[in-house]
């Protein structure tokens, strides 16, 4: 019994029941996701998942429809605008891409020269929106 259910969470995810709406928009919107792990948070359909080696972690609402997804980057992957603006300045320590209904925006911490991190929001064209303490 302890292997069938070890067998079925590395293989299908978690044991949260997922309304098929869900699991079909999932399935379109990130074909070749491995290893999906369901969490219901109020009312939102929470999925971790990994697609070609970047991991994601993706909201639907009770309807199927793709609220938000995130995705972790290395920072090559960061767009070489918002690449070269923020380097001028900062290291680069982390980077999430976060699609919010086809807004994307970048979370990128970084560290100052004197060794200060930060969580910035910044637009696609390398604009801080938000920046905060760590």
């Amino acid at each position: 019994m302890i292997e069938e259910e070890f067998i079925k969470k590395i293989l299908g995810g978690s044991n949260t029941h997922v309304p098929q709406q869900c699991t079909e928009s999932f399935e379109s919107h990130f074909k070749g996701a491995i290893n999906p792990e369901w969490q219901l948070k109020a009312d939102i359909y929470e999925v971790l998942f990994h697609k070609e080696g970047i991991e994601y972690l993706a909201e639907f609402d009770t309807s199927g429809e793709l609220l938000k997804y995130k995705m972790n980057l290395s920072k090559e992957l960061l767009p070489t605008l918002i690449l070269k603006r923020l380097e001028e300045e900062r290291e680069i320590m982390n980077v999430v891409l976060i699609n919010k209904r086809d807004h994307i925006v970048y979370e990128v911490i970084v560290r100052s020269s004197a060794l200060s991190r930060f969580r910035l929001i910044v637009d696609q064209m390398g604009d801080v929106i938000e920046e905060k303490p760590l």
